[in-house]
C-alpha cells in the first residue's frame, strides 16, 4: 500500500507540475483515436486501401464504438468513454497490487479498460434493433402518405413529427431544409439522405423512391421493401435463443470459473493458498483472466442481430 500511495503521489505530482487536469489528459488520449481522415496523407490512404490490412481487435472495437456514437449523433461521449476506460484500468492496477499479483496487472487492467467499450458495443446491438423498429415505422407512414399524394416533400413534412429518435428525424429534417430552402432537386437530396442512415433496407427504399420520381407507377414497390424490416424482426424473435445462447453459456462458465477460486478455500485451503500465493498459481490466475478477456469480444461478436444485406 505504501508503494501504491507513492505511485499515485508521483502521478498526482506530475499533473500538478505540468498544470494538467486528468480530464484534459484523457480527452487528449481520446483525440488520438479520433483523427480525421483528412489528416491522413494521401499516400497512406492509398496504401491502406490496397493492402486491406485487417485491424487488430482493440482498434476494431474502438472503431465500432465510434461508428455507434456517430450513428446516434453522440460523438462527444467518446471522450467520456476513454476517461472511464482509464479509470477502470487504474482500478485493475489497484486490485492487482492488493492481491500481490504483478502478473495480473496487464490482463486485469486491459480487461477492465475494455468494459466501457464492450458495454457500448453491446448496447449498440440493442440500439440497432430499436432504430430498425423506428425506421420501419417512419418509412411506413411516409410511404402511406406518398402513395396518396405522390409528393415526397409533403409526405415527409406531415409525418416528421412522429419520428422520435434524433438519428432518424435529423436526416429527414436535413432533406426538407435542402429541398425547400437550398435546392429543389429531389433526386440529389434523396442521394444525400441515403448516405446519412446506415441501413441496407433504407438505402434500397431511397433508391426506389428516386426511381418513382421518374415513373410514378413504381410506387407500389415501396411497401414490399419496408416489409423486410418485419421479416428481420420475425426471424430474430424465432432464433433469439440461438443468438444469445453463447452469451448465456459464457456468463455461466465465467461464474463457475470465478467461483472455483473462493470455493477452494472451503474445499482445500492448501490448494487455495498455493493458487493465490505461489508464483505458479499467480501465473495461472493471470492466464485465466486473460482468456476471459479474449473470450468476451468473441461472444459479443457471435451475438450480433440479423441484418438484411443487399
Amino acid at each position: 500500500m505504501v508503494k501504491l500511495l507513492e505511485f499515485f503521489g508521483l502521478i498526482g505530482g506530475s499533473f500538478l507540475l505540468l498544470n494538467l487536469k486528468p480530464t484534459e489528459f484523457f480527452y487528449e488520449i481520446s483525440a488520438f483515436f479520433q483523427k480525421e481522415e483528412k489528416n491522413i496523407p494521401i499516400k497512406k490512404r492509398i496504401e491502406n486501401l490496397n493492402k486491406k490490412k485487417k485491424e487488430k481487435a482493440f482498434f476494431s472495437l474502438i472503431e465500432e464504438v465510434k461508428e455507434i456514437l456517430e450513428y446516434i449523433d453522440q460523438r462527444e461521449l467518446f471522450a467520456r468513454i476513454c476517461v472511464a476506460a482509464g479509470l477502470f484500468a487504474l482500478l485493475g492496477t489497484i486490485l492487482s497490487f492488493s492481491m500481490d499479483n504483478l502478473f495480473m496487472i496487464f490482463p486485469l487492467s486491459i480487461g477492465l479498460a475494455l468494459i466501457p467499450f464492450l458495454y457500448m458495443k453491446f448496447s449498440g446491438i440493442r440500439l440497432k434493433k430499436t432504430i430498425n423498429e423506428e425506421l420501419e415505422t417512419a418509412l411506413s407512414i411516409i410511404t402511406t402518405s406518398y402513395l396518396r399524394s405522390e409528393d415526397v416533400i409533403q409526405s415527409i413534412k406531415e409525418n416528421i413529427e412522429y419520428m422520435k429518435m434524433p438519428c432518424i428525424r435529423k436526416p429527414f429534417q436535413n432533406f426538407l431544409a435542402q429541398t425547400i430552402f437550398v435546392n429543389p432537386n429531389i433526386p440529389a437530396a434523396l442521394e444525400n439522405l441515403k448516405a446519412q442512415i446506415e441501413s441496407d433496407v433504407f438505402k434500397e427504399w431511397v433508391d426506389e423512391l428516386k426511381a418513382c420520381q421518374i415513373d410514378k407507377n413504381l410506387k407500389v414497390t415501396l411497401t414490399p421493401i419496408i416489409e423486410k424490416f418485419s421479416d428481420m424482426r420475425i426471424i430474430s424473435s424465432e432464433i433469439e435463443e440461438l443468438l444469445y445462447a453463447p452469451v448465456k453459456e459464457f456468463i455461466t462458465m465465467c461464474m463457475l470459473l470465478i467461483a472455483i477460486v473462493p470455493g477452494l478455500y472451503f474445499i482445500n485451503r492448501d490448494w487455495f493458498f498455493a493458487l493465490v500465493s505461489s508464483g505458479l498459481g499467480k501465473i495461472v490466475l493471470s492466464i485465466t483472466v486473460f482468456v476471459i478477456v479474449l473470450s468476451i469480444s468473441g461472444v459479443i461478436k457471435a451475438s450480433k442481430p440479423i441484418e438484411y444485406k443487399r
